[in-house]
């Protein structure tokens, strides 16, 4: 998959968006629900892998947060998402392989 919004409709991508909205159900920043917004929540890199042979949904669950469509943008605006050569986090389990 070359085409980066092709990798955000895939199942796999679609499966661990609903996990993580069912698990956390708020917005990180602002602590809006997915009840009471029009729009939907949307799941937030924290950080990148330089290697590109990870899926977006190829990382950790701590790598993701949930944020509103309004904080997800502001976050991208006002930030720098960081790329490391590997996971940040020791032992993170990652493709069935502690890092």
């Amino acid at each position: 998959m070359n085409d980066p919004s092709r990798r955000y409709r895939s199942y796999e991508w679609k499966a661990l968006r609903k996990r993580i909205i069912y698990e956390r159900s708020v917005c990180k920043s602002c602590d809006l629900s997915f009840k009471h917004t029009k729009s939907p929540l949307q799941i937030h890199h924290t950080y990148y892998l330089r290697d590109k042979t990870h899926e977006p949904w190829d990382y950790p669950d701590s790598c993701f947060e949930l944020l509103c469509k309004e904080c997800h943008e502001w976050t991208h605006r006002h930030n720098k998402i960081p790329y490391f050569d590997k996971h940040p986090i020791p032992g993170v389990f990652h493709n069935g392989l502690y890092e």
